[in-house]
């Protein structure tokens, strides 16, 4: 959850400017105020995609089993056991 915990922290960043806990004039803080909307937006969109990351890196994790094939053919190869699989 990198994605997440960097978009966190500079939401937490923005927020501390935009009620002047940590900067210095009011053109800081009007900086924060936006980047504060913009970070929550950005988090939104994020958070609404993460299944089809999920999807995308499930099928790309069966693409690189060497034994994925013939399993996935018979429907053999589950998520849980391809993630197994590259954490071994």
């Amino acid at each position: 959850m990198n994605g997440f915990s960097g978009k966190l922290g500079w939401l937490e960043y923005s927020l501390k400017r935009s009620l002047r806990i940590e900067c210095t004039n009011e053109e800081e803080q009007q900086m924060g105020t936006e980047q504060v909307t913009g970070t929550i937006n950005a988090i939104r969109r994020y958070a609404n995609n993460i299944s089809e990351l999920e999807k995308w890196l499930k099928d790309e994790m069966l693409e690189r089993a060497p034994h994925s094939v013939a399993l996935r053919m018979n429907g053999v190869l589950s998520c849980a056991d391809r993630i197994a699989y590259f954490t071994q």
